[in-house]
């Protein structure tokens, strides 16, 4: 649909509503995912459980996916991990690769079923080797720890790698780390940013903190206080990370890489501090008590 492909939630969302009216159940799921997160309409979780029951018991696998996440992430009595893992089944059974990972992480946890490290990571790869990201990357892990798996960091970097080639952003900003750190490759600056960048731009905002902070050192690219500063900006608003925002709250206060701004400064700090950082806070009580910064730091 264009309207959705082109975020017109509130647009999209009376047409699948029609649709699922008229017995589509692709109508209904999407329009399910639509109250979940609130996009285009009000979020309402119940709602959103009444859709994605009525098109899995119509059998779209994609619902009965979305029903379990709902069951297994529930508060109180409404909670039933049992349910859950049942449904994911039935999508990880329907070739749902999010329902195998999830079934795969209850496993793992113990959550709803017996501890089983094997059976989670039978799960885990069939998800990786049909490209979805979020596999790779527990895979990844798992063999960085040493879990239920040989410790392997050259084979940890191998799943990092498919899970970034397979457009998974959180793959592509671990590949960065891996670079950064050396660990299982050689240690290369400029590969990290490369990778940051690309989970940067695939919307991941820890890669654009990470990115920005490169440009601001100088380590891997040239340094840039212009550049870091967009990409903090866009980390902070379009990513709401509250350390990225406490960080332009700095560079506005101190006006590096851009004009000095006591209003843009309290702004960004206030985004901070609301998104749950203490040094925004900080930062933010001083400014209000007509405290400067320290020009020692």
């Amino acid at each position: 649909m264009e309207a959705y492909e082109r975020q017109d939630y509130s647009l999209a969302a009376s047409f699948l509503d029609r649709a699922c009216q008229l017995g589509e159940i692709v109508g209904c799921t999407n329009l399910g995912f639509l109250y979940s997160f609130g996009l285009g309409v009000e979020k309402d979780p119940v709602r959103a459980r009444t859709l994605n029951q009525m098109a899995c018991e119509a059998g779209s696998v994609e619902s009965c996916t979305n029903l379990a996440v709902y069951y297994r992430d529930a508060e109180g009595e409404e909670r039933d991990v049992a349910k859950a893992v049942d449904l994911f089944r039935r999508g990880c059974v329907g070739g749902v690769d999010a329902a195998c990972t999830q079934l795969a992480f209850l496993y793992l946890e113990g959550d709803g079923v017996p501890k089983d490290l094997a059976r989670a990571i039978g799960f885990l790869r069939r998800s990786c080797d049909r490209d979805y990201g979020p596999a790779c990357t527990r895979m990844a892990h798992m063999h960085w720890e040493g879990a239920g798996v040989p410790r392997d960091d050259e084979a940890a970097v191998g799943y990092f790698q498919r899970a970034c080639s397979s457009g998974y952003a959180d793959g592509c900003r671990w590949l960065g780390i891996v670079y950064a750190a050396g660990k299982g490759v050689e240690e290369d600056l400029v590969e990290a940013a490369k990778y940051f960048r690309r989970a940067c731009e695939g919307q991941n905002e820890v890669a654009c903190h990470l990115l920005a902070s490169m440009y601001d050192e100088g380590q891997g690219v040239e340094e840039n206080p212009s550049e870091a500063l967009r990409i903090y900006r866009k980390s902070c608003e379009e990513g709401q990370s509250a350390s990225s925002c406490n960080i332009l709250g700095d560079r506005y206060e101190r006006g590096r890489g851009a004009g000095k701004s006591q209003e843009k400064a309290e702004h960004y700090y206030r985004l901070g501090c609301d998104g749950g950082n203490e040094l925004a806070c900080l930062q933010l009580e001083r400014l209000s008590h007509g405290i400067g910064l320290d020009p020692s730091n």
